[in-house]
């Protein structure tokens, strides 16, 4: 489990932002679009297995274009999505008007590897390496445990043979 968090999150993580450049992108545009998202309903609970349908309702994303120069100096501009699956458009439009107006800057990173991805963060990947460790750490005294644990054992069903104890 910990190699798993470590890997997918950590290692994965890095390898995009060390390659990550930083620099400012004009925000030129803000949209809100509507989408179907999914959820569960009509559920059965008469059987041991609760049994849903899927239903959709109507939810709302919101996406900003940036545009940027990247260390060629070639021009760049990109749609990010920076809420998804909302419930209101309202709300959506006022949270992108708010947060992220038009012909205002925010910072962004692009890939020097690929300028067109951009993102306006990079992955927390600190919190996947102190997981990981916690992980291998506790792994590791759980082993340490049942190793003394099945000396102890051996001890206590070798009563005359005092030389292993």
């Amino acid at each position: 489990m910990a190699l798993l968090f470590y890997f997918l999150g950590y290692v994965a993580g890095t390898d995009w932002d060390n390659n990550a450049i930083k620099t400012t992108c004009l925000i030129t545009d803000n949209q809100v679009t509507e989408d179907q998202c999914p959820y569960d309903c009509q559920c059965d609970d008469s059987t041991t297995s609760t049994q849903c349908q899927t239903c959709y309702d109507t939810c709302y994303d919101g996406s900003i274009t940036v545009a940027y120069t990247d260390f060629k100096e070639q021009s760049h501009s990109q749609k990010i999505e920076v809420y998804s699956d909302q419930d209101s458009n309202y709300q959506v439009r006022n949270d992108l008007n708010k947060n992220y107006p038009i012909n205002s800057t925010v910072t962004c990173y692009y890939n020097k590897n690929d300028p067109t991805s951009v993102k306006l963060d990079l992955v927390n990947t600190q919190a996947y390496l102190i997981i990981s460790i916690v992980l291998f750490c506790l792994v590791g005294l759980l082993m340490i445990s049942w190793v003394i644990f099945e000396f102890l054992k051996q001890c206590r069903q070798s009563k005359n043979d005092y030389s292993i104890c």
